[in-house]
């Protein structure tokens, strides 16, 4: 600053001189101070040392500047502040407004429930290199996260909050299943429901299929991955059972031992499946056990509790032809001799056969038999019985002798007789 006093002298013909004292004061006009920067959308506060005149913006697109000297950051640019000190004095200054970043948030949202999400954050429209501030960016568990990004010019984006999501509920399956009701068949099936997740759904099963709920199975455990629309994965495995062994039958019989009865009977034993039976023969019985059964073929379902079914055929048999009996015979030739005989032939039934005649005898073909009736009764091996009646004859009666002679009268002679 400098101060500077002035005389000045005024003369006028006939007058004498006046004088009068100026004082100058010369104030230098300094520099425009402050913040010559803004970030867009704020605020900067000028100053100057002078006194307060009048201010104005080269480019009021940029900044506008109040008479205060405060300046709005309008758009990105540099403007010319002038600042007017009232006595045709001015400075000016260059104020630049640097623009915002927009922060742009991707959120990568938790795609398998109870995992953690992530954001990717980038920044465009200002200075680069950006700095971000906010939440962290990785191991985000579901919820709201606020971000900002700041330029190498300190100007900060628009806060941007975003939201962290994950499915309703994690990826769940349950199963129903139908087991193989008969041993070593394939109708086994398994009804799967997948909850939580994000559908669609594909399936993996173990046997290669890929339908949600696959059918023809034979017993067996089967594990199935399903994955979701977002790669979750989650297993099961089910078991199908079936009965420890095929439904099957055995028996023991009695055949029909003597020809043309009805003693015949079948003993059936039913193993594996399901219990309880229910039987069904050929002969309208339903009985487990067959008994008074005459020679023939008697086939049998059996049904187990899960409907499955197995037959079986049994034949009944009998001896060939009736136990029969024939005999010839020797007579007794002299009256009270024992010189008779039988011949017997058996045939049918089953041998061996054995004998008992009425006189006691157990061979055939009894000898040395007296004339008289006998009977004889023969068994078979099963113990059927035949009876055969016969009867030796002898003459009526003894062969006998009378006599009467005729002496020697002579003696010597050979007249007798």
């Amino acid at each position: 600053n400098a101060t500077t006093t002035y005389t000045v002298t005024y003369t006028t013909a006939g007058c004498p001189p006046v004088t009068a004292n100026a004082i100058v004061t010369v104030n230098p006009l300094q520099p425009i101070t402050g913040t010559l920067t803004a970030c867009l959308g704020l605020t900067s506060q000028l100053a100057n040392v002078v006194t307060p005149g009048s201010w104005s913006s080269s480019n009021v697109g940029v900044a506008t500047i109040s008479n205060n000297g405060l300046v709005s950051a309008v758009s990105p640019g540099t403007s010319t502040i002038t600042y007017n000190a009232g006595n045709g004095c001015s400075t000016t200054a260059q104020f630049t407004v640097f623009p915002k970043p927009v922060l742009t948030v991707t959120p990568n949202n938790v795609l398998c429930f109870g995992g953690n999400g992530s954001v990717t954050l980038s920044a465009a429209g200002a200075n680069a290199p950006y700095t971000y501030g906010g939440a962290a960016t990785q191991n985000l568990s579901p919820g709201s996260y606020t971000y900002t990004a700041t330029s190498i010019n300190g100007c900060i984006s628009l806060p941007v909050t975003i939201t962290i999501t994950q499915p309703a509920a994690a990826l769940a399956l349950s199963s129903t299943q139908v087991n193989v009701l008969c041993n070593g068949n394939n109708t086994g099936s398994v009804n799967l429901t997948v909850t939580g997740g994000t559908a669609p759904y594909t399936y993996a099963w173990s046997n290669n299929s890929t339908l949600e709920d696959p059918s023809g199975l034979v017993s067996g455990t089967y594990t199935v991955t399903v994955t979701d629309a977002s790669g979750c994965t989650a297993n099961t495995t089910v078991t199908i059972t079936q009965p420890a062994a095929p439904l099957a039958t055995s028996f023991t019989q009695v055949n029909v031992g003597c020809f043309g009865n009805s003693t015949g009977s079948i003993n059936l034993t039913v193993t594996g499946g399901t219990a309880p039976y229910t039987y069904l023969w050929n002969n309208g019985q339903t009985t487990e056990d067959l008994n008074a059964l005459a020679p023939g073929n008697f086939t049998v379902t059996v049904t187990d509790a899960n409907g499955c079914t197995t037959t079986q055929t049994v034949t009944i048999t009998q001896p060939a032809a009736a136990l029969a009996l024939t005999t010839t015979q020797v007579n007794v030739l002299c009256f009270g001799n024992s010189t008779g005989s039988v011949n017997l032939t058996v045939s049918g039934g089953t041998a061996p056969y054995t004998y008992l005649w009425s006189n006691n005898g157990t061979v055939e073909d009894p000898s040395g038999m007296a004339a008289g009736p006998y009977t004889v009764t023969v068994t078979d091996a099963n113990g059927c019985i035949a009876n055969s009646n016969v009867t030796i004859t002898q003459p009526a009666a003894g062969l006998a002798l009378s006599t009467t002679q005729v002496n020697v009268l002579c003696s010597g002679n050979n007249t007798g007789s």
